[in-house]
């Protein structure tokens, strides 16, 4: 009987805890005012850097929209990830 209305409590308490869980990952999947800002540089830029030294970056949408990559690729070489 004591096993019985364990099984019962536990089965009552655990999808409680599971909507908190759903609200805490929500909240931390909240991306800040600045990300907004830092979107409009999704692209590839060009450059010239000291001595004529030509390059690219690119930076790229990633972690289904919570992260931005930027892969930064001097002329003639493999680009190098950031």
């Amino acid at each position: 009987m004591k096993r019985l209305i364990v099984l019962i409590a536990a089965l009552l308490v655990t999808p409680a805890f599971a909507g908190e869980a759903a609200k805490e990952h929500h909240a931390l999947t909240t991306l800040p005012p600045a990300f907004e800002h830092l979107k409009s540089l999704v692209g590839t830029w060009e450059g010239v850097g000291t001595g004529d030294s030509k390059g690219t970056t690119t930076f790229e949408i990633v972690a289904s929209g919570s992260a931005i990559m930027e892969r930064m690729a001097p002329m003639g070489e493999p680009p190098m990830r950031g």
